[in-house]
């Protein structure tokens, strides 16, 4: 986090996501919230499933989406 905030002005659009099962939730919420205490600006989602590759197959497309989008304006 101390990297992000160093960095902020330079950072390029931020997205990320976790399952509400995965163990490194609390880690993605935290960040998230620290993200949000300093107004950088950031999407983040959270979604049923577990850090597995039934979760990432299934929510993979939207992180491909916004960064395809970024690359694309």
């Amino acid at each position: 986090f101390e990297t992000i905030k160093k960095y902020r002005e330079q950072l390029p659009p931020l997205r990320f996501d976790c399952g509400t099962g995965d163990l490194l939730i609390e880690y993605n919420r935290k960040l998230h919230q620290l993200l949000t205490g300093q107004g950088i600006e950031h999407i983040y989602e959270e979604n049923p499933g577990e850090h597995e590759w039934s979760y990432w197959e299934k929510y993979i497309g939207n992180s491909l989406r916004f960064f395809g989008k970024q690359l694309h304006s």
